[in-house]
Protein backbone atom coordinates (compact mmCIF):
# COMPACT_ATOMS: atom_id res chain seq x y z
CA UNK A 1 0.00 0.00 0.00
CA UNK A 2 1.21 3.65 -0.60
CA UNK A 3 2.41 5.88 1.58
CA UNK A 4 0.41 9.41 1.92
CA UNK A 5 2.22 12.09 2.29
CA UNK A 6 1.70 15.63 3.35
CA UNK A 7 1.75 16.41 -0.58
CA UNK A 8 -1.54 14.17 -1.20
CA UNK A 9 -3.05 15.88 1.26
CA UNK A 10 -2.27 19.02 0.19
CA UNK A 11 -3.79 17.76 -2.85
CA UNK A 12 -6.74 16.47 -1.83
CA UNK A 13 -7.27 19.87 -0.16
CA UNK A 14 -6.92 21.83 -3.65
CA UNK A 15 -9.37 19.17 -5.09
CA UNK A 16 -12.40 19.54 -3.28
CA UNK A 17 -11.92 22.98 -3.11
CA UNK A 18 -11.64 23.08 -7.21
CA UNK A 19 -15.06 20.81 -6.94
CA UNK A 20 -16.71 23.01 -4.49
CA UNK A 21 -15.56 26.22 -6.96
CA UNK A 22 -17.11 24.21 -9.71
CA UNK A 23 -20.18 23.59 -8.34
CA UNK A 24 -20.57 27.42 -6.91
CA UNK A 25 -20.06 28.28 -10.91
CA UNK A 26 -22.24 25.76 -12.12
CA UNK A 27 -25.04 26.86 -9.33
CA UNK A 28 -24.47 30.15 -11.06
CA UNK A 29 -24.63 29.57 -14.94
CA UNK A 30 -27.83 27.72 -13.93
CA UNK A 31 -29.39 24.16 -14.20
CA UNK A 32 -32.35 22.38 -14.78
CA UNK A 33 -34.45 21.42 -12.20
CA UNK A 34 -35.89 23.54 -9.00
CA UNK A 35 -32.88 25.32 -7.37
CA UNK A 36 -30.80 23.40 -4.64
CA UNK A 37 -32.79 20.03 -5.24
CA UNK A 38 -30.17 17.62 -5.38
CA UNK A 39 -31.24 15.98 -8.47
CA UNK A 40 -29.78 19.43 -10.77
CA UNK A 41 -26.51 18.37 -11.25
CA UNK A 42 -27.66 14.67 -11.77
CA UNK A 43 -30.28 15.56 -14.64
CA UNK A 44 -27.38 17.54 -16.59
CA UNK A 45 -25.20 14.33 -16.35
CA UNK A 46 -28.09 12.20 -17.06
CA UNK A 47 -28.55 14.28 -20.25
CA UNK A 48 -24.75 14.33 -20.77
CA UNK A 49 -24.66 10.85 -20.75
CA UNK A 50 -27.71 10.11 -23.11
CA UNK A 51 -25.91 12.64 -25.32
CA UNK A 52 -23.15 10.86 -25.75
CA UNK A 53 -23.84 7.55 -26.11
CA UNK A 54 -22.74 6.17 -29.38
CA UNK A 55 -26.13 4.44 -29.84
CA UNK A 56 -29.72 5.20 -27.70
CA UNK A 57 -29.12 3.74 -24.00
CA UNK A 58 -31.15 1.81 -22.06
CA UNK A 59 -32.22 3.69 -18.80
CA UNK A 60 -29.76 0.81 -17.21
CA UNK A 61 -26.65 2.05 -18.65
CA UNK A 62 -27.57 5.38 -17.98
CA UNK A 63 -28.32 4.76 -13.92
CA UNK A 64 -25.10 2.85 -13.66
CA UNK A 65 -23.13 5.24 -15.32
CA UNK A 66 -24.60 7.99 -13.04
CA UNK A 67 -24.28 5.83 -10.20
CA UNK A 68 -28.36 6.33 -9.00
CA UNK A 69 -30.57 3.01 -9.10
CA UNK A 70 -32.94 2.46 -11.86
CA UNK A 71 -36.30 3.58 -9.56
CA UNK A 72 -34.18 7.25 -9.55
CA UNK A 73 -32.81 7.33 -12.78
CA UNK A 74 -36.44 6.07 -14.40
CA UNK A 75 -37.81 9.04 -12.37
CA UNK A 76 -35.23 11.23 -13.49
CA UNK A 77 -36.15 10.37 -17.06
CA UNK A 78 -40.20 10.87 -16.85
CA UNK A 79 -39.27 14.41 -15.40
CA UNK A 80 -37.49 14.64 -18.26
CA UNK A 81 -39.65 13.41 -20.91
CA UNK A 82 -42.51 15.35 -19.37
CA UNK A 83 -40.36 18.61 -19.98
CA UNK A 84 -40.16 17.79 -23.76
CA UNK A 85 -35.93 17.25 -23.32
CA UNK A 86 -35.65 13.59 -23.56
CA UNK A 87 -37.63 10.73 -25.64
CA UNK A 88 -37.87 6.90 -25.20
CA UNK A 89 -37.59 5.21 -28.36
CA UNK A 90 -38.57 1.13 -28.75
CA UNK A 91 -35.28 -0.95 -28.56
CA UNK A 92 -35.41 -2.36 -32.20
CA UNK A 93 -33.72 -5.73 -30.16
CA UNK A 94 -36.20 -6.29 -27.63
CA UNK A 95 -39.42 -5.17 -28.12
CA UNK A 96 -40.27 -4.95 -24.29
CA UNK A 97 -37.75 -2.29 -23.57
CA UNK A 98 -36.61 1.41 -24.38
CA UNK A 99 -33.83 3.36 -25.06
CA UNK A 100 -33.04 7.12 -24.80
CA UNK A 101 -32.29 9.66 -26.72
CA UNK A 102 -32.35 13.62 -26.17
CA UNK A 103 -35.31 15.55 -28.44
CA UNK A 104 -33.78 18.89 -29.96
CA UNK A 105 -34.93 21.07 -26.89
CA UNK A 106 -32.48 18.74 -24.36
CA UNK A 107 -29.61 19.27 -27.07
CA UNK A 108 -30.53 22.86 -27.56
CA UNK A 109 -30.32 23.12 -23.34
CA UNK A 110 -26.92 20.90 -23.19
CA UNK A 111 -24.98 23.52 -25.75
CA UNK A 112 -26.83 26.49 -23.53
CA UNK A 113 -25.52 25.38 -20.02
CA UNK A 114 -21.91 24.22 -21.64
CA UNK A 115 -21.32 27.52 -23.57
CA UNK A 116 -22.80 29.13 -19.85
CA UNK A 117 -20.18 27.26 -18.04
CA UNK A 118 -17.42 28.35 -20.66
CA UNK A 119 -17.80 31.47 -20.58
CA UNK A 120 -17.73 31.81 -16.67
CA UNK A 121 -14.27 30.21 -16.80
CA UNK A 122 -13.20 32.42 -19.04
CA UNK A 123 -14.34 35.04 -17.24
CA UNK A 124 -12.58 33.67 -13.81
CA UNK A 125 -9.53 32.74 -15.80
CA UNK A 126 -8.85 35.77 -17.96
CA UNK A 127 -5.38 36.70 -16.97
CA UNK A 128 -4.03 32.91 -17.91
CA UNK A 129 -2.26 32.39 -20.88
CA UNK A 130 -3.34 29.64 -23.64
CA UNK A 131 -0.51 27.93 -22.54
CA UNK A 132 -1.34 28.03 -18.64
CA UNK A 133 -5.34 26.85 -19.49
CA UNK A 134 -3.99 23.96 -21.14
CA UNK A 135 -1.27 22.93 -19.20
CA UNK A 136 -3.85 22.77 -16.37
CA UNK A 137 -6.38 20.86 -18.87
CA UNK A 138 -4.01 18.43 -18.86
CA UNK A 139 -3.11 17.96 -15.71
CA UNK A 140 -7.18 17.79 -14.07
CA UNK A 141 -7.55 15.04 -17.20
CA UNK A 142 -4.27 13.09 -15.60
CA UNK A 143 -5.59 13.37 -12.29
CA UNK A 144 -9.37 12.27 -13.35
CA UNK A 145 -7.89 9.15 -15.48
CA UNK A 146 -5.67 8.19 -12.60
CA UNK A 147 -8.52 8.22 -9.97
CA UNK A 148 -10.63 6.39 -12.80
CA UNK A 149 -9.14 5.00 -15.51
CA UNK A 150 -12.51 3.95 -17.13
CA UNK A 151 -13.12 7.51 -17.83
CA UNK A 152 -13.72 8.32 -21.42
CA UNK A 153 -11.23 10.29 -23.00
CA UNK A 154 -11.25 13.84 -23.91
Amino acid sequence: MVQATSQDEELLGSIVSLVWSFRDLASECGVPGEPGEPGDRTILRLMAIVQRSATPPRISEVADAVGLDLSTTSRHCATLGRDGLIERIEDETDRRAFRLRLTPAGKKLLIQVRDSRTQAIASALETWSDKEKAEASEILHRIAHEINPKREKK
